[in-house]
Order: C-alpha cells, then structure tokens, then sequence
C-alpha cells in the first residue's frame, strides 16, 4: 500500500506544489486510470496522454479522461529527480 506524502505545510500546499512541478518542469506523471494504474508524460503545463489526448494540464481536464495524478518523476539534465 502507497501512502501519501506532505511536503508542503498542508494538503492545499502539497497540491499547489504538484500543480507548480507540471507547469515548472517535464516528466511522467503518475496516477490512476479508468481500470488500473497509468502514467502519462507531462511537459510544461500539457500532458500527452499514451491513450491518444494531448490537453492542458488542470485536475478537472485528468478527472474527465478519468485519470487521477499522483506522483511525478521529473526529468533534468541530470537524470530523473
């Protein structure tokens, strides 16, 4: 069993972070999909969905491909973060 992480001050922080990574950064985002696990790659604020959507990163535009994020792997120059 995962169990949450909060690295901000309170769950409204921790959410502004996550949302802060998909805009700041690049990486596969981590979640769950309509039937099982599933991960999508993210860049800049836009995810590319391996079931085919391309669209602008919000919570409500994942809740309606019904896909839930819930960790990133973020790329850098140095390797994953």
């Amino acid at each position: 069993m995962e169990h949450s992480v909060l690295f901000g001050s309170s769950i409204i922080a921790n959410q502004a972070r996550f949302v802060a990574g998909i805009n700041a950064t690049r990486g596969v985002m981590e979640g769950t999909g309509k039937c099982c696990e599933h991960a999508v790659y993210y860049q800049y604020g836009w995810i590319w969905d391996p079931d085919g959507d391309v669209y602008k990163y919000t919570p409500e535009a994942c809740e309606d491909r019904g896909f839930y994020g819930r960790k990133l792997w973020i790329f850098s120059r140095n390797g994953l973060v």
